[in-house]
């Protein structure tokens, strides 16, 4: 028997829900990029497979049956689900993109059969340490004894046992933490929908003067940006009147390729230079780059030759920062 973690996505409209019925109903573990025909693993073709599928095809490959997985952030944020494999994952495998959210196709067999409060007393350090891992699907053999522990003890010795007090202000911070982490979400798909790849340049220019009420905020793109590279500049004072500071953004749309990341990258890499003849005295301090897109690319690497790659959850973070502060002002 062997023993694994598999994270779900929290960024999903029906999260808890949607995973909690579809285990509890059909039996299936579902799991993301899973939103095109091509991606059904039976017929991946493994030699110029995604690397976003990698995580997947492994566990197709190694779950087998009465394998126990570890589910953390269901069926609330502070609870991890316990679940066994009902099949081999590469026998009961099944690909069907659902149709409410376009993705989630991969569907894995299993059943639960318990969940825990991952702050309880009886929860092992090991397994606490291990469910801080952020990778969609992971090992969990180092910390096997004390998963069979959790397997094998009664439910009500796995439920939180503070007090009414504790216990409110627990699920409330839960509540709250899911709600923002599901706010940059919605943000992005509201944008996504509403703005061309172009357009999406004036929304993130309203909301970050939103958010740097104290900074300029402008739009750069246009003939010049073949000096500077920028298609958004953030200023700041510096302490001395003759000296500002400048974060240099180039925003591009997602494509999924490699070359395409490195082409923007290459463009802001101008700004240090590009913008010297045209503002005295401004000194670019950061140099960012913004993958928009329905499908940004989170295996990138957060840096590339010295220019911050800004995607995935990085870039739903700052929309939800944006969005609350845009909230903000309206209140005013």
């Amino acid at each position: 028997m062997s023993y694994w973690g598999f994270r779900i996505d929290v960024d999903s409209e029906g999260y808890p829900d949607f995973y909690v019925r579809e285990l509890r109903e059909h039996g299936v573990l579902r799991q993301g990029w899973g939103y095109d025909k091509s991606q059904n693993l039976r017929t991946l073709d493994v030699a110029t497979r995604p690397r976003e599928q990698r995580a997947n095809l492994r566990m197709f490959e190694s779950v087998k049956k009465g394998d126990i997985i570890l589910i953390p952030r269901i069926p609330d944020w502070e609870s991890v689900t316990i679940a066994r494999a009902t099949e081999d994952w590469d026998k009961g495998y099944r690909f069907d993109i659902h149709k409410d959210f376009g993705d989630y196709g991969h569907q894995f067999p299993a059943e639960k059969s318990g969940h825990f409060h991952r702050q309880n007393q009886n929860v092992a350090a090991d397994v606490r340490t291990t469910l801080k891992c952020r990778s969609r699907f992971w090992d969990m053999s180092d910390c096997a004894d004390s998963v069979e522990d959790l397997v094998r003890r009664p439910a009500n010795e796995l439920i939180s046992d503070q007090d009414w007090d504790e216990r409110f202000t627990k699920h409330l911070i839960s509540v709250v933490a899911s709600l923002n982490d599901q706010l940059g979400t919605k943000v992005h798909r509201a944008l996504s929908k509403q703005f061309a790849a172009a357009e999406w340049e004036y929304a993130l220019v309203a909301g970050l003067s939103a958010l740097f009420p104290n900074h300029h905020v402008e739009k750069t793109s246009g003939p010049s940006e073949a000096i500077h590279g920028t298609d958004i500049l953030i200023t700041m004072s510096g302490p001395l009147p003759t000296v500002s500071y400048g974060i240099a953004l180039q925003v591009k749309d997602w494509q999924g390729t490699a070359e395409h990341v490195t082409d923007a990258v290459e463009q802001v890499k101008k700004a240090d230079e590009g913008w010297k003849p045209l503002r005295d005295g401004l000194r670019i301090i950061e140099k960012i780059v913004v993958l928009t897109g329905e499908h940004v690319g989170d295996r990138l690497p957060p840096e590339i030759d010295g220019v911050t790659i800004l995607k995935g959850r990085e870039l739903k973070e700052l929309l939800r920062r944006m969005a609350m502060a845009v909230a903000a002002n309206l209140d005013k």
